[in-house]
């Protein structure tokens, strides 16, 4: 669970932060999770361990952004649905909204007629709201009602309303939930957390938390025997070597184990240190045989294998 949500959710904020920016919705063929470097030392080599923190904090901060924008898709899904000539058009929002997203983008950027209606709208609730809130919060209050720094009234009502429900409780709701989906700091889990002295902008606790991404033996062992085990009732297992499955960790969840995320600077020696790490653990698990150096020759193994059932259904 910890693998499939984690990669679901670096994927659909990637996504997000891509339509934030164009408004436009990536093609399935180029959406892909985010590129993080996992630790496969599972915290033992700490210059590793720091690296793949550095890479996690970076995900972090783009993750931050997400309540805002989903913010905005919530304000313009309101704005379009009770327009008159939008409310005319037809488009399927399920099973995929993509093609509704899609129009939401053309608006909040202003390449739909509709666009300048839309926002005007969005524009009035921020200044109505604005004045309601002049005495009892002026930071918000200034936010909604000054468009020189923020010109767009949907960008700029979404960040409001963000800061009404207070950043402490909306931001730490969502990094609890990002830990509920890593398993933080258990056995079968994904990632590993600590506390450090820093003052965190968001909440202005005086101890900020820290995460990355790790390599625990009960991942290893599941991501093992997901990519070697035939699906169905089939007996026997895929051929694997130690390349490939490198390769799918990074392209199928994004794992970096030996490249280097956008964003990071990596020397080649931990780069292949961290490779180097993640065999031997391999080997100690006995998921990894290999009778030479050679690349080619080393390959992945299952420890065990689907059972065998008689025609009765019974083992």
């Amino acid at each position: 669970m910890a693998v499939g949500l984690t990669s679901v959710l670096t994927s659909v904020t990637g996504m997000l932060l891509e339509w934030a920016s164009s408004g436009e919705v990536l093609q399935k063929h180029k959406q892909s999770p985010a590129y993080l470097f996992i630790d496969c030392s599972n915290g033992i080599d700490r210059r590793i361990g720091f690296l793949a923190e550095q890479s996690f904090d970076d995900f972090i901060r783009r993750l931050d952004r997400l309540p805002v924008i989903l913010m905005v898709l919530r304000l313009l899904d309101w704005g379009a649905k009770y327009n008159p000539s939008l409310r005319k058009i037809r488009i399927e929002t399920a099973p995929y909204a993509t093609e509704w997203i899609a129009l939401l983008g053309n608006i909040v950027f202003g390449r739909h007629p509709e666009s300048e209606v839309v926002l005007n709208g969005l524009h009035e609730k921020a200044l109505a709201l604005a004045d309601k809130l002049s005495d009892d919060n002026s930071e918000v209050a200034s936010l909604l009602g000054d468009d020189s720094c923020n010109r767009n009234p949907a960008w700029r009502l979404a960040e409001g309303l963000s800061l009404l429900m207070s950043k402490s409780s909306l931001w730490g709701n969502l990094h609890s939930g990002l830990d509920g989906f890593l398993n933080v700091n258990r056995p079968n889990g994904l990632a590993a957390k600590r506390g450090i002295h820093q003052v965190d902008p968001l909440t202005g606790k005086r101890t900020r938390e820290i995460r990355s991404l790790v390599f625990t033996d009960s991942v290893l062992d599941y991501l093992v025997h997901l990519h070697l085990l035939r699906g169905g009732s089939k007996r026997g297992f895929r051929p694997l070597s130690f390349k490939d499955f490198i390769q799918i960790l990074q392209d199928r969840y994004g794992f970096c184990v030996d490249t280097i995320p956008p964003g990071l600077t990596i020397s080649n020696n931990l780069l292949r240190a961290n490779r180097a790490i993640l065999e031997r653990r391999l080997r100690d698990l006995g998921l990894l045989v290999g009778v030479n150096d050679a690349e080619a020759m080393k390959h992945l193994r299952p420890r065990f294998e689907r059972p065998v059932e008689d025609e009765h259904g019974m083992d």
